[in-house]
């Protein structure tokens, strides 16, 4: 919960500097956009901690997964798998919002995309050496 408190701020941030970028009509075009671009990636990043942490807590409650012993990663392959579930759903939440995103669509994808396939490589990974043992 600690974590949610912590990005929190850093959210409404972004949200903030989003918004009034977008709403802003200047002459230079090329600097608004590349500014739009980052803080777009920001936003990306922000908001899959957030909803990471919010459903990893609620996973870890519901079903009681046990993080006790040495060297014990249940905890960090729920995390995992969870921000992995996060980041299709946004993948699939930005394809229906395509004409309301314009030129940053192509931003949010990509992002999400690899905020999707690197975790799900270490997951896989993960996974492959778990079951060598």
């Amino acid at each position: 919960m600690e974590i949610i408190i912590g990005w929190l701020p850093l959210l409404l941030v972004f949200l903030a500097v989003f918004f009034v970028l977008r709403k802003q009509k200047t002459k230079e075009d090329r600097t608004k956009d590349v500014v739009l671009k980052i803080i777009s990636v920001g936003l990306c990043i922000v908001v899959n901690v957030l909803l990471s942490a919010l459903l990893h807590w609620l996973i870890m409650d519901v079903f009681y997964i046990d993080t006790s012993g040495f060297i014990n990663l249940n905890e960090l392959f729920v995390y995992i798998a969870s921000w992995v579930v996060v980041s299709l759903l946004f993948v699939v939440l930005i394809r229906t919002l395509k004409d309301r995103l314009g030129n940053l669509y192509k931003t949010f994808l990509i992002t999400q995309i690899i905020c999707f396939v690197i975790p799900f490589l270490c997951l896989f990974v993960f996974l492959l050496v778990a079951g060598m043992k």
